[in-house]
């Protein structure tokens, strides 16, 4: 009995050697993993083909979302849209800085400064609105034929269009889509 159970064993390892596919070369390996990524659109990366970052340029004038615009002064603000709903306030020591970080609330939109100044901004409600008149429920071919090609960024996972401003600025205008229609407008910015 032992000694069937050792030819048994022997015989499923000889199997288990035999059967292996050869190794493949480094070559093959970046061919299999490129040809599995690689679709149509897409390239081996899984980034879009079109829409790249450096064809979603767009004049700075054209990144605003009801009029509020990247750096825009709070007192500005203010008189555009009226007092928030909801704010955070910086605190008593941060007023007089320039660093101090604070948002205000509006029905479907948000306001985030920082120094006084806004760098950044979300809307997903009725109201929002693009100098190019794109708003919340715009078709995405609609924001297209607007903004152009727009960049979908390198998570090919998330459905979003960026567009950057065409002079030097760490900033974009994102629109995000649920079932090809805009869900949500947002000016972001990267000081990181």
């Amino acid at each position: 009995m032992a000694h069937r159970l050792a030819v048994i064993v022997w015989l499923l390892a000889a199997y288990a050697c035999t059967s292996r596919e050869p190794e493949a070369s480094k070559a093959d390996t970046i061919a299999r993993s490129v040809t599995r990524v690689a679709k149509p659109g897409f390239d081996s990366a899984g980034i879009l083909t079109y829409g790249r970052d450096s064809t979603s340029r767009i004049a700075e004038s054209r990144l605003a979302i009801n009029g509020i615009r990247i750096g825009m002064r709070d007192v500005k603000v203010r008189a555009l849209l009226g007092s928030p709903v909801d704010s955070t306030l910086p605190s008593a020591e941060d007023v007089t800085h320039e660093d101090s970080v604070f948002l205000w609330r509006y029905p479907g939109l948000q306001v985030s400064f920082d120094g006084h100044a806004v760098y950044d901004v979300k809307c997903n409600g009725p109201a929002c609105v693009t100098p190019d008149s794109v708003r919340i429920g715009a078709l995405r071919k609609t924001v297209v034929a607007r903004y152009g090609p727009g960049f979908s960024g390198y998570d090919t996972s998330s459905d979003v269009l960026i567009y950057h401003p065409d002079k030097p600025l760490d900033c974009a205008l994102v629109f995000s889509f649920v079932s090809d229609r805009v869900a949500r407008i947002a000016l972001e910015c990267d000081y990181s």
